[in-house]
């Protein structure tokens, strides 16, 4: 289990790209991403559990739209719609490698 609860992400850039979430938790939950760059690009989510319930999304850009695999998204908590967003949060598209698979 891998926490970064109440971390805070207000600037620079955090890469995860080509992390795979498949077996274990890593947990985000409370965390604040305020400014700055929180990339997955080609990250995989196959398994495990990848949590945002709880995180608060104020600007800058948590990046998840060229994911490698999507089988098993993170969780977001109660009332968040990946079809909506809030600003910053970039859902995988339809380009996405996951997409192509």
């Amino acid at each position: 289990m891998v926490f970064f609860h109440a971390a805070e992400f207000s600037g620079g850039t955090v890469s995860f790209s080509r992390a795979e979430f498949s077996s274990e938790t890593v947990d985000f939950a409370g965390a604040g991403f305020s400014g700055g760059t929180v990339d997955f690009s080609d990250a995989g989510f196959s398994g495990g559990t990848v949590g945002f319930a709880g995180a608060g999304f104020s600007g800058g850009t948590v990046d998840f739209s060229r994911v490698a695999s999507w089988t098993q998204p993170p969780d977001f908590g109660s009332g968040f719609d990946m079809s909506r967003p809030p600003a910053g949060v970039m859902p995988p598209t339809a380009t996405s490698p996951y997409h192509r698979r």
